[in-house]
């Protein structure tokens, strides 16, 4: 028997392990940051 998405919801919620969800918007804040972070130290060595 497979459980509803409503179960499986509860119980990552009751386990305390972030929704899918979760993670993926984490993961689209923290590319822009990740780039930002690569392309400073560039931007900062340049001359001029």
């Amino acid at each position: 028997m497979t459980p509803s998405p409503s179960t499986v919801e509860s119980i990552a919620e009751a386990i305390g392990r972030p929704s899918r969800r979760t993670v993926a918007q984490g993961a689209a804040w923290s590319v822009p940051a990740i780039a930002i972070g690569i392309a400073a130290p560039a931007n900062a060595a340049s001359p001029g």
